[in-house]
């Protein structure tokens, strides 16, 4: 008799479609087109914002992860 083999389940898979990669996307969106802008237009301000809304991202981002708002870490 064959013997017969069952495939376990799939893990399960968001694709990181969270609302940590969300927000940490749209921050850094943001900031690299007040970057640009301010680049084209000269306006140190811009620059600065632009670069403050990437940090910005960096920290939403570890925050929302560790409030459970992101991808589960893979064991």
């Amino acid at each position: 008799m064959p013997k017969t083999y069952l495939v376990p389940p799939a893990p399960p898979q968001n694709e990181g479609k969270t609302v940590a990669a969300w927000t940490f996307s749209a921050f850094v969106l943001l900031g690299a087109v007040l970057f640009a802008l301010g680049m084209i237009t000269g306006q140190s301000v811009l620059l600065l914002v632009g670069v403050g809304s990437v940090v910005l991202a960096l920290v939403a981002g570890f925050i929302l992860r560790a409030a459970g708002f992101g991808q589960k870490a893979k064991r």
